[in-house]
């Protein structure tokens, strides 16, 4: 069974996806799982689009492994640019 980490507040992650049918925030927790980090899906909100088609399990890893690259990557934002080279 997956461990929430001990402080549930940092343990939160939000992201807002964009979809061929929306934007949807979604919320998710992380945890660990055998020694390593995984998030749950907390909630699904959308926020414009149609309401009926979700984000696939594949669209929330791009969104959470460019969430992870953005992360890494903090001087390209705070030079203003727009991509990394």
């Amino acid at each position: 069974m997956p461990e929430p980490l001990a402080n549930d507040e940092s343990a939160l992650l939000s992201l807002l996806i964009e979809h061929p049918h929306g934007t949807f925030e979604v919320v998710l927790r992380r945890v660990e799982i055998q020694n390593k980090t995984g998030f749950l899906s907390v909630d699904v909100i959308p926020v414009s689009g149609s309401r009926h088609v979700l984000p696939t399990h594949s669209c929330l890893g791009n969104a959470i492994s460019m969430q992870k690259w953005m992360d890494e990557h903090i001087q390209v934002f705070a030079e203003g640019l727009t991509s990394y080279s």
